[in-house]
């Protein structure tokens, strides 16, 4: 065990008491043998913290940490990471379940490569599998020529992938104006050594309710208001977006030229203004096609830009 790299697996938890056990299970299950588990705890108010607490008694290589106070998903998974001293990292959903292989598989294809991903069945709460294809069901652009194409049509879903250590520094700090993790951490990667993609389900990856990002949501009225709260919150500051954008210093970690550097605020200005819901920014949505330079078939596969104006859209004539 001495002579085996360690993995850290990272994980971010909040009330999730219902399938926590399960997916701690399913993580100390796993075939390879050298990990640490870190977790951190955002002020769970149900059982989550004393079932975790219980499990770390009984196997030494959980290591769990309560907040002060809550970070909210991005910066709790933040402080996991920035807790890993493996060689590798892995992060972790509360509500997954892992395959006993996953680490094992993730680590013998990585390569040279900064960060490698699988796909992931989709379950439902009861464990029952919707899909055995995540990427299928998703219609991820697996193979994105640059960037832009990669920041428009997010490839990577956090809780498939492994990173380096190497990686893990440059990542840190989370870039403030990229609003999920995953993605932050996968323009990074594409930028320096590069993404692998592994085609086997490595992780049944849960849907329902109570998800913080899934791949299927109930109460889809619910997610939409969210991300109209979420854009009027981050984008209300005295500066502009593009002023923003530019003093902040994660974003020259991703060694961009100029023009990439405008397509991606570009890219970032097309998420405020679908959110906003507003029939004129539609426009600015087909602009943003046409000024890409996105192919017909690109455009085919990537309508969920249009479907989010359109749904909140509806979302706002109710009101």
């Amino acid at each position: 065990m001495k002579n085996l790299k360690q993995v850290s697996i990272a994980m971010a938890t909040y009330n999730g008491e219902i399938f926590i056990k399960e997916q701690i299970k399913s993580l100390l299950n796993q075939t390879y043998a050298n990990i640490e588990i870190i977790i951190c705890d955002d002020c769970s108010t149900d059982n989550t913290f004393q079932i975790l607490q219980d499990y770390s008694k009984k196997d030494n290589r959980i290591k769990l940490f309560k907040n002060q106070k809550n970070l909210g998903y991005v910066k709790n998974f933040e402080k996991a990471i920035s807790l890993c001293n493996g060689e590798y990292i892995a992060l972790s959903d509360q509500d997954d379940i892992w395959l006993e292989k996953k680490i094992e598989i993730l680590l013998n294809d990585i390569g040279n490569f900064d960060l490698i991903h699988s796909d992931a069945y989709l379950i439902d709460e009861n464990g029952e599998i919707l899909h055995k294809s995540y990427s299928n069901f998703a219609k991820k652009q697996l193979n994105p020529k640059d960037i832009i194409e990669l920041a428009f049509t997010p490839m990577v879903t956090g809780c498939t992938c492994m990173f380096t250590k190497d990686l893990k520094e440059k990542v840190l700090p989370f870039c403030s104006e990229i609003h999920v993790h995953d993605l932050w951490i996968s323009l990074v990667a594409f930028k320096n050594n590069g993404i692998k993609y592994n085609s086997e389900s490595l992780i049944k990856y849960r849907q329902h309710d109570n998800n913080q990002i899934g791949a299927l949501k109930k109460e889809k009225n619910s997610f939409f208001k969210k991300i109209k709260l979420l854009s009027n919150k981050e984008y209300s500051r005295k500066n502009s977006f593009n002023k923003e954008l530019n003093k902040i210093n994660c974003l020259k970690k991703l060694n961009l030229s100029k023009t990439e550097l405008n397509h991606l605020i570009d890219i970032n200005k097309m998420f405020l203004f679908i959110s906003s819901g507003k029939i004129e920014y539609l426009f600015y949505f087909l602009k943003i096609h046409n000024k890409l330079l996105l192919n017909k078939t690109f455009f085919k596969k990537n309508k969920i830009f249009f479907n989010t104006f359109m749904k909140v859209k509806l979302l706002n004539s109710k009101e």
